[in-house]
């Protein structure tokens, strides 16, 4: 715990009042080093823009004795860039019974991104609201570069058209919504 090392850390700003804005554990059986992987809170970030300095806390107990140990130290960390949205392509929606199937797939593997498919019978939102939904569904991206989804529609023959939007779980992104009518 000597000097400050360099680290490249995923995720998202860290200065939070009510509380740490990072949290993490290690477990170590017998006497050694481990390493410690800090999780922010969601859409947040460890690192400042541009890196910089971090304190960390770190606590440790010893089983046999139960003395508690803490040392503050500063860690230089740098943001780990995100990845490219995975846009949705060849999007297709399909009545089948009393659900919509949906389709699409991207062209790249799809990381740290949620597709949110909403069924509607416009094409745009004019309610006084600003939500009309007759189905609503989440899928992770995960990785995967092909999804498929079955909407349970609230009024499956009302439903004329799909609205799905990429979600990026970084806050720097910005969402990318397609619109597609349904197949009978």
């Amino acid at each position: 715990m000597g000097r400050p090392s360099r680290k490249r850390l995923g995720r998202e700003p860290i200065a939070s009042a009510d509380g740490p804005a990072a949290l993490g554990t290690a477990r170590l059986t017998r006497r050694g080093r481990t390493v410690l992987k800090i999780t922010p809170q969601l859409f947040r970030h460890v690192a400042p823009r541009g890196g910089g300095r971090v304190r960390v806390a770190v606590h440790v107990c010893d089983p046999a004795s139960g003395s508690l140990t803490r040392r503050r130290i500063q860690v230089h960390v740098t943001r780990k860039p995100p990845p490219p949205l995975a846009i949705p392509i060849d999007v297709r929606a399909r009545r089948v019974g009393n659900e919509i199937r949906v389709r699409w797939r991207t062209a790249r593997r799809a990381f740290r991104v949620s597709y949110n498919v909403e069924g509607r019978r416009r094409r745009s939102v004019s309610s006084a609201f600003g939500f009309e939904a007759y189905g609503f569904d989440t899928v992770a991206g995960r990785g995967r570069r092909a999804f498929r989804l079955r909407l349970r529609a609230r009024y499956p023959r009302r439903t004329r058209f799909v609205v799905l939007t990429a979600v990026p779980l970084d806050p720097t992104r910005r969402p990318h919504k397609v619109v597609v009518p349904v197949e009978q």
